[in-house]
């Protein structure tokens, strides 16, 4: 993605909030930093405008899984190790 705005710093100084709660600030800088495209946030409590959700702990998701399959990767990590 094509960064919008140079100036987004990447520590967040943020009051705590609930237990994982995200902080608002994290959402709002990167809106600015890729402007208006696709977001998604994974393990979300809850909708937030102008992004899609998926977590456990929601009312309801705005994606669907789809069931997929397992895939061995010993013989690919090997050259690796």
């Amino acid at each position: 993605l094509e960064r919008k705005h140079a100036g987004i710093k990447q520590v967040v100084y943020s009051p705590l909030g609930a237990h994982s709660e995200k902080p608002w600030e994290v959402r709002h800088r990167l809106e600015l930093l890729y402007g208006d495209v696709p977001r998604i946030e994974l393990f979300s409590r809850s909708a937030e405008p102008g992004w899609s959700h998926w977590g456990n702990q929601c009312a309801s998701a705005s994606v669907e899984l789809i069931p997929g399959y397992t895939i061995c990767l010993d013989n690919v990590t090997k050259g690796f190790l």
